[in-house]
């Protein structure tokens, strides 16, 4: 018998695992350390895929007008999410601060898990853009007091793969 319906899906899930591998891969390059070594979040991204995937079994996916709907909302926070990374980066660049991309960036991406957890409605995205934006701002305030761009990143990164188990558990 399939289970009702937990979250929106397990693309969701997928997508978080791969951005989470992503901000760790981030992360690690601005800490410097071997691109070998960025095989673990890649790793660690595919095992929570997996695991999203498994868990996924048996859910009764949303009706065809429901996934229209999901997927039109995802669309247009993504494209304002995009645009305004876009502007952020170049703002950053053009007032001589690339420091602050970063957390700039993962700043927008917090910000734009707000929408998203309304509309889908996920509560723990609450959590999740909570902790994103967050990271941003202490990263933009100098409230890091090492490497901001490597705690941020790495950071984002766990928050990310946090949301990921919190949603397929």
């Amino acid at each position: 018998m399939a289970r009702p319906l937990k979250s929106t899906g397990p693309e969701g899930p997928i997508i978080l695992s791969i951005f989470g591998a992503i901000w760790a891969m981030v992360g690690l390059g601005y800490a410097g350390v071997s691109p070998l070594v960025w095989l673990v979040p890649v790793a660690l991204g595919i095992g929570l895929i997996g695991v999203v995937l498994r868990r996924s079994r048996g859910l009764i996916p949303p009706p065809p007008q429901e996934r229209r709907r999901i997927g039109r909302l995802v669309g247009i926070w993504s494209g304002v999410e995009g645009v305004v990374i876009f502007v952020a980066v170049n703002l950053c660049i053009n007032l001589g601060h690339p420091e602050w991309i970063v957390s700039s960036i993962c700043l927008i991406v917090g910000l734009h898990f707000f929408p998203l957890a309304r509309g889908l409605p996920v509560r723990v995205y609450y959590v999740s853009g909570t902790l994103l934006s967050a990271l941003g701002l202490a990263g933009l305030t100098d409230r890091i007091p090492f490497a901001p761009s490597v705690v941020v990143a790495l950071g984002a990164a766990l928050v990310l793969w946090g949301t990921v188990v919190a949603i397929s558990a």
